[in-house]
C-alpha cells in the first residue's frame, strides 16, 4: 500500500515536472520574439532600443489585466 502511494507521488512529480517545462517553454517562447507577455518587463530595456517604444508600453499593459482577472 505505501510502495503505491509512493508510485502515485512519484507519478505525479513526473507530470508536473513536465507540466513545468512545457509551461516554461511556452510562456518564454512568445516573449521573445514579440514582447506582449508578462516578461516583457526585463525585455522592455531593450524595447525601447527598438524602434517602437510605444507598443512597448501599450503591450505590457494590456496583459496584466488578463493575467490577474
Amino acid at each position: 500500500m505505501i510502495h503505491r502511494a509512493l508510485g502515485m507521488g512519484h507519478w505525479a512529480l513526473g507530470i508536473g515536472h513536465w507540466a513545468l517545462i512545457l509551461i516554461l517553454i511556452l510562456y518564454s517562447s512568445p516573449a521573445s520574439p514579440a514582447s506582449p507577455a508578462s516578461p516583457a518587463s526585463p525585455a522592455s530595456p531593450a524595447s525601447p532600443a527598438s524602434p517602437a517604444p510605444p507598443a512597448s508600453p501599450a503591450s505590457p499593459a494590456s496583459p496584466s489585466p488578463g493575467f490577474l482577472y
